[in-house]
């Protein structure tokens, strides 16, 4: 079989206009050039599962094998081009990573901490995996690390990667050790970090989605992807560590919490656990005040706890909170722009690591990108200055924010033209959507339990960007009820890694967690009779309110 050489460059981090060369490599002809970085173990992002739809798998190429600066280059979707000759490829430019540096850049080997003696907790989400090393002990937190989740070669949200892991064995295989040599990864660096090895770790803790679940244990998840949606496992014996090729101690085991439906998983029941008085099923239950909580990820799921029923729901609120699908969208990492103020004195004026101006970037360095908590400041402060209609069209002008430009043919917002960072008129659109998954999924939930806001105690989040989430702002768009007190709106942190841990620690919660997963009441919400129509109608911004 004839063999074409695929010769890759990539930008350098200082100076985006120099060719740094990669490597050149053989590759077999009538594949696409994603399944050949797939091969050759460098993934690419494809928030669209590879339909060439969302664009961030771009590169540009030339045929032929000669220097880049002798050739005409065109831009392609590397999901969507089939290799059929000799090819130059210039990758997109690196982005420096949030996450703790890699052993080999790390220079002498650290003082060791702790007693020795560790177990691992893991948050598996679906855009970014989390894990925390923790003294057996002291119950200490030693580390914590992450890094984007490399199974979003495979596709971005759940359904692409259902689609993909059922399409064969070899497939599920591949799902799989996607999230293993990730998880593996980061216990190694994690380790590294306290003087200690994988061999000290004598039990890890795994809480994620129901897909990232069945993906992890490599178990098909195709009934998931199918009417009724219900997983036909939903507790998760314990394994050996090494069974998964993890390493550990020999007799290591992983945990993983259980599931209550195809779409509201571990992660949840984890995020419970963590929120819980003293962490007891039996006190969350029996409480009095209602509440709602809500884990704004790729999924949307929810709870609501209210006169001892649990009732759980899940929203396709899609990955845009995340970064994905947006024209310019990052996760929260070092270079992410997570807050934008045009107010005379923005919020975080003062803060050492934000940059100056109406534009907050994670790490203080010039921007790359934007994540969710930015963008929700961004659409929040054009719709109240008169760029964005009510129904989230862009038009109008402003006197305090920059003018709507021309940008590839469309109208847009330059949030920093120097940096090329632009928010466009899909970019609103997938807010939007995300928005009104949402917010139809609570107004229906509530309805559903037969509340109203006014008997409503309290509001608690989870999420990946929920952190640096501005309340009135995600109020101002509709992501929060407008009409509840914004004092009765609290942020947890990572609540799904932050019961895992606890997990992790106490063998009896996973007790507590089997109580709430079969108390859990699941309302399926496309089956309600008017969801399209609280959907249609989540989908307009509520009226402006002053700031």
């Amino acid at each position: 079989m004839k063999k074409y050489m695929i010769t890759c460059y990539s930008p350098t981090v200082e100076y985006v206009d120099r060719m740094q060369w990669i490597g050149t490599f053989e590759s077999e002809p009538d594949i696409t050039l994603a399944a050949f970085f797939d091969r050759i173990r460098y993934p690419l992002r494809r928030d669209c599962g590879g339909l060439g739809l969302c664009g961030k798998c771009q590169v540009a190429i030339a045929h032929g094998n000669t220097l880049p600066e002798n050739l005409l280059f065109e831009d392609v979707c590397a999901c969507q081009k089939v290799i059929d000759s000799d090819l130059v490829v210039v990758l997109p430019p690196p982005v420096v990573q949030n996450e703790t540096p890699k052993k080999s850049r790390l220079g002498k080997q650290p003082v060791k901490r702790g007693s020795g003696r560790f177990v691992v907790a893991v948050d598996l989400g679906t855009t970014t995996i989390v894990l925390a090393l923790v003294d057996l002990v002291s119950h200490d937190i030693l580390v914590t690390v992450r890094k984007r989740n490399p199974q979003a070669a495979i596709g971005n949200d759940v359904i692409s990667r259902i689609q993909y892991a059922s399409r064969g064995p070899e497939y599920l295989l591949r799902a799989q050790t996607f999230a293993i040599q990730a998880i593996s990864e980061l216990i190694e660096e994690a380790c590294y970090h306290v003087g200690g090895k994988p061999e000290n770790v004598e039990k890890i803790v795994v809480a994620g989605n129901t897909v990232m679940s069945y993906l992890f244990y490599g178990i098909n998840p195709e009934a998931i992807g199918k009417w009724p949606f219900v997983p036909p496992q939903k507790e998760f014996p314990a394994r050996p560590a090494v069974s998964l090729g993890i390493k550990a101690t020999p007799k290591a085991i992983v945990s993983l919490l259980p599931a209550v439906t195809g779409f509201v998983g571990g992660d949840i029941i984890s995020g419970l656990l963590a929120i819980a008085p003293k962490r007891s099923a039996t006190e969350l239950l029996a409480s009095r005040s209602s509440l709602l909580f809500i884990d704004i990820g790729t999924n949307g799921e929810m709870v609501l706890l209210q006169g001892g029923r649990l009732l759980v729901a899940a929203t396709a609120a899609g990955p845009a909170f995340e970064g994905a699908q947006i024209r310019c969208g990052m996760i929260g990492q070092r270079g992410a722009i997570d807050g934008v103020d045009y107010s005379p004195v923005p919020y975080w004026a003062g803060d050492k690591k934000a940059a100056t101006g109406p534009l907050s970037i994670v790490g203080n360095v010039p921007p790359v990108g934007i994540c969710g908590s930015g963008l929700v400041d961004a659409i929040a402060e054009m719709y109240r200055n008169g760029l964005v209609s009510s129904r989230g069209r862009l038009a109008g002008q402003s006197d305090r924010l920059p003018a709507l430009e021309m940008f590839e043919d469309r109208m847009a917002f330059p949030l920093s033209k120097e940096h090329k960072i632009w928010i466009t008129q899909r970019d609103i659109r997938q807010i939007q959507l995300a928005v009104a998954a949402i917010q139809a999924g609570t107004r229906l939930l509530m309805e559903h339990c037969g509340i109203d806001l006014s008997r409503l105690n309290r509001i608690r989040l989870a999420g990946a960007f929920g952190s640096a989430l501005r309340r009135e702002n995600a109020r101002q768009i509709g992501l929060l009820p407008l009409n509840f007190p914004i004092d009765g709106i609290r942020y947890c942190g990572n609540t799904s890694l932050a019961g895992a841990i606890a997990a992790a620690l106490d063998p009896r919660l996973f007790i507590d967690a089997a109580v709430l997963a079969n108390k859990a009441e699941n309302v399926d919400l496309a089956t309600l009779p008017h969801f399209q129509d609280v959907f249609v109608d989540a989908m307009n911004f509520p009226p402006i309110q002053n700031k």
